[in-house]
C-alpha cells in the first residue's frame, strides 16, 4: 500500500498567525495557540489548543485583620470548547512570614508539679506552704534528719537529733578518756572531749580505766585531792605504780579532811606480826587496806598487817599514829622523807634523834635482839635497836632513851620476846592477839 502524507492546511496556519498577532500584546491574557491537523489516511486528528487564561484579581481588605484575599481564573480555548478554573488564594495574615514554622508547643513539662496556688518544686511530696525548703527534695517534714549540715526534717533546727551523730565525752584532762556523766550528743566533735567514755577523774591525766576497765581516781589520796574531786574520808581506789603498771589498782583509805592522807600501812593486835621485821618494804596483804584504821582497833577486829611498798610509794611526808578501841589516840608531827636514814626492809634506826627528836628502828629478831646487821648505824647508837631487848621484831618509836626509859613512846613487837604494842604514847600495852590495838602510818 501506498502512503501519502498530507501537508499542514495553510488556511489553519494563517489563522493561528492572525489570532496571535491580534491578540498577544493587548492584555487579554492570551499565551499561546495550537493547529490542529487531521491524518487523511488514519482519519487521526491532531489538535493545536489553543488556551486562554485570564486572571481577575480582586482586593478584599478586611477592617478587623487587614488581610487581602485573591482569586485567580483560568480559562482554556480549544476546537472543541472552553475550559475555564478558578482558584483561591487563602489571606495571609500581615506581617507573618509564611515560610515561618507557626506551630505551637503544647507539651506539658512533667517535671513540676503546677497544683494551683501550692507548687511542690522539688517534687518530694509535700506543697510548698508545708515544706520549709521546697528546692531540696532531701528536705521535708517527718524526713529523718542526718549529719548533713541541713534541717532534713524542717523542725528548725539543722542536725538536731540527727541519727548518725556520736556522742562524745567531757575530756578536760586529755587523757583520751572523757567522762561519762559529762556526754553530749552531735555531728562535729566539740573541743575538749573524746568519743571514749569511762575516765573516773577528769582532772588528772594519769588516771583513767586501764586494760581491764578499772579506773583508779589516782596514784594516792594526794593526788586525788590535789585534782579537786576528793569528798570525805573514806575508801577511794588509787593506782600507786600508774595505769597497767606494776601493781594492780587497789583500794585504800584516805583522810582527805587533812590533806589526803593515805593509810599505807596498818597493823593490829590481833595479828602476831609474823613479817613486822620488813614492814614497809613491798605490796603486802593490800585488800586489807581497804578499811577505816580505827576499825582495825575495835573489839571486832580482824587480824590485818598490810602495807604499801613504802620506798616506792610517792609522798613527802609521814606520820606515825595509834589507835585505842576503835578511836584514834596519838599522831606524831609530820616527818619528811628526807629524814629518813635506812629504807623501809632494813635492820637499823629510820629515825635517830636529829631533826625531830625521834628514834625509830626496826628489823629482823637478829638486829633488835642481839645487834646483829645494823645498817647506818648512827653515832653512838646502840647495836641492837636501843638495846631494847624486849623490843623482839617491831619499832620504838620513842622520844627519850636510856637505862630506865625503854620502849616510852610506840613500841610494835614481833612474835618474839614481849609480844605486845603499845594503843597510846606510852601507855595501855595491848598483847597479841588480843584486839584494842592499831598502828597506822600515814603518807602524803
Amino acid at each position: 500500500m501506498i502512503q501519502r502524507l498530507r501537508a499542514p492546511s495553510t488556511l489553519s496556519a494563517a489563522l493561528a498567525a492572525l489570532l496571535l498577532g491580534a491578540c498577544g500584546d493587548d492584555g487579554t491574557g492570551v499565551s499561546e495557540g495550537s493547529a490542529s491537523t487531521t491524518d487523511d489516511t488514519t482519519g487521526t486528528t491532531a489538535s493545536t489548543t489553543t488556551t486562554t487564561s485570564t486572571t481577575a484579581s480582586e482586593s478584599t481588605t478586611s477592617t478587623t485583620t487587614g488581610s487581602s484575599a485573591s482569586a485567580s481564573t483560568s480559562t482554556s480555548t480549544s476546537e472543541t470548547g472552553t475550559t475555564t478554573s478558578t482558584s483561591t488564594t487563602e489571606p495571609a495574615t500581615t506581617g507573618v512570614d509564611p515560610t515561618t514554622d507557626t506551630t505551637v508547643d503544647t507539651t506539658t513539662d512533667t517535671t513540676t508539679d503546677t497544683t494551683e496556688g501550692d507548687p511542690d518544686a522539688d517534687m518530694d511530696g509535700v506543697p510548698a506552704s508545708e515544706d520549709c525548703d521546697d528546692a531540696d527534695p532531701l528536705n521535708f517534714p517527718g524526713n529523718t534528719e542526718v549529719c548533713d549540715g541541713q534541717d532534713n526534717d524542717c523542725d528548725g533546727d539543722a542536725d538536731g537529733g540527727a541519727v548518725d551523730a556520736k556522742t562524745y565525752y567531757s575530756d578536760m584532762d586529755k587523757d583520751g578518756y572523757g567522762v561519762d556523766e559529762a556526754s553530749t550528743i552531735a555531728c562535729a566533735q566539740p573541743p575538749d572531749t573524746s568519743e571514749v567514755g569511762g575516765d573516773c577523774n577528769d582532772n588528772d591525766p594519769d588516771a583513767y580505766p586501764d586494760a581491764d576497765n578499772v579506773c583508779p581516781l589516782g596514784a594516792s589520796c594526794k593526788t586525788i585531792f590535789d585534782s579537786g574531786i576528793a569528798g570525805d574520808d573514806g575508801l577511794y581506789l588509787i593506782d600507786p605504780d600508774g595505769v597497767d603498771a606494776g601493781e594492780a589498782p587497789l583500794e585504800v583509805w584516805c583522810d582527805m579532811v587533812n590533806g589526803g592522807l593515805t593509810a599505807a600501812l596498818i597493823i593490829n593486835s590481833v595479828n602476831e606480826g609474823t613479817y613486822i621485821g620488813d614492814f614497809g618494804a613491798g605490796y603486802v596483804s593490800t585488800a586489807k587496806l581497804a578499811v577505816d584504821p580505827a576499825v582495825t582497833s575495835s573489839a571486832n577486829a580482824m587480824a590485818t598487817q598490810a602495807w604499801l611498798d613504802l620506798n616506792a610509794f610517792g609522798y613527802d611526808e609521814l606520820w606515825l599514829a595509834s589507835y585505842d578501841a576503835g578511836a584514834a589516840a596519838y599522831m606524831s608531827e609530820a616527818i619528811k622523807r628526807t629524814d629518813l636514814r635506812i629504807n623501809f626492809g632494813e635492820d637499823g634506826y629510820l629515825l635517830y634523834n636529829d631533826p625531830n627528836g625521834y628514834y625509830w628502828c626496826g628489823g629482823d629478831k637478829a638486829y633488835a635482839d642481839a645487834g646483829i646487821g645494823q645498817v647506818n648505824q648512827p653515832m653512838g647508837a646502840p647495836a641492837d635497836c636501843k638495846g631494847h631487848t624486849s623490843l623482839g621484831s617491831g619499832w620504838d618509836f620513842s622520844l627519850v632513851g636510856g637505862v630506865g626509859q625503854y620502849n616510852q613512846g610506840l613500841t610494835l613487837c614481833g612474835g618474839d620476846a614481849s609480844t605486845w604494842m603499845y594503843a597510846k604514847y606510852g601507855a595501855t600495852m595491848i598483847f597479841y592477839p588480843n584486839t584494842g590495838a592499831a598502828h597506822v602510818v600515814w603518807v602524803r
